[in-house]
């Protein structure tokens, strides 16, 4: 098994050669239309990359032999309602991410808009290994049929600014989606919200975008629970899947990191 990360809608966007600090502070005037342009090539290079990896594995007469999956861990807000990036209340352009498979077992060009979540593949990569027990995963395999609910996801950030010590920086999101919209509930009170806010408008290397669009900003942050699009569950029922989730015991694993590691997926805004 080969896991590879590439950049891609990642900041920085487009074709700037440095980080994504230097993007916001050179690009600080950039409107939604400049973000959705350089975020667009962006993703050409990742697919050019992508299409790079299947031609080498073709060439290497391993292609059919092989289940690629090329995905992303998360989507990004380029203006929409005055956020940038993937750090914000949760929304569906940062909860749907498009999933690819690359079999000669599954069909040529099939599009489906089922809903997978992330938990899912592992199972999946075990099943078509021979190697799944449907008791050890959260998520289930996509071999199997898949179950009709709606799935979890879960919105963990942290922002810290020593100008803000009434706040650890951290806010929480739950959301409950299926393929037509879903459910999204703050876990983190209000005034934490706002802190938090409060620092990202001051400290953030997104900060030049967001001032220009605090009063959208207050607006998401504050919100309570929201409906998006027309989910074919009601909010109840999204609740007592939360609930049933919390409720679960929880399992974790804690590894060690090595300090370049760390500080790399600390430069990717993961710690």
């Amino acid at each position: 098994m080969l896991f590879e990360h590439a950049p891609g809608g990642h900041p920085p966007y487009g074709d700037f050669a440095s980080g994504a600090t230097e993007y916001s502070e050179r690009h600080r005037n950039h409107g939604e239309h400049e973000l959705k342009a350089d975020y667009e090539r962006s993703i050409e290079l990742d697919v050019d990359l992508f299409e790079d990896r299947l031609d080498l594995l073709e060439s290497k007469d391993v292609l059919d032999d092989t289940l690629v999956v090329y995905t992303s861990d998360h989507g990004e807000l380029l203006g929409e309602n005055g956020m940038v990036g993937h750090n914000s209340p949760m929304t569906p352009e940062t909860a749907y991410v498009p999933t690819v498979f690359v079999h000669p077992d599954l069909p040529d060009g099939a599009v489906t808009d089922a809903v997978m979540s992330h938990v899912d593949l592992f199972p999946t990569i075990l099943d078509m290994l021979g190697r799944y027990h449907d008791s050890a995963f959260d998520g289930e395999s996509l071999v199997r049929p898949a179950s009709s609910g709606p799935k979890c996801c879960i919105y963990n950030n942290r922002f810290v600014s020593d100008k803000f010590p009434l706040t650890d920086g951290h806010i929480q999101y739950y959301g409950i989606w299926d393929a037509d919209g879903g459910y999204v509930f703050p876990r983190s009170n209000l005034a934490k919200r706002l802190l938090v806010l409060a620092g990202k408008t001051y400290k953030s290397p997104k900060r030049h975008y967001l001032r220009r669009n605090v009063g959208s900003l207050f607006s998401q942050y504050s919100r309570e629970s929201r409906k998006y699009g027309d989910p074919a569950f009601s909010i109840d029922d999204a609740k007592t899947t939360l609930q049933r989730l919390n409720e679960r015991s929880p399992v974790g694993l804690r590894q060690e990191l090595e300090a370049a590691n760390a500080e790399q997926l600390e430069n990717l805004g993961y710690l």
